[in-house]
């Protein structure tokens, strides 16, 4: 992962980098309903949280299953 990231990179991007570091460390395939995934809105005032839910995951990430 830390020899893959490079910043600025798209929130597609990295989701599918983290995704990929998981199956790398668990040798297991990876689904959207086993996931919990969040972002840090910075530009929301108050810096709001946001969960994705499984679909949005697939969405995201087109290589992951839910």
């Amino acid at each position: 992962l830390k020899d893959k990231y490079e910043e600025g990179t798209t929130l597609e991007a990295s989701l599918g980098l983290a995704v990929k570091a998981l199956e790398a460390s668990a040798n297991q395939t990876v689904r959207a309903n086993n996931l919990e995934v969040a972002m840090l809105d910075r530009h929301h005032p108050g810096r709001r949280f946001r969960r994705f839910t499984a679909a949005e995951l697939v969405g995201l990430a087109g290589d992951l299953e839910s």
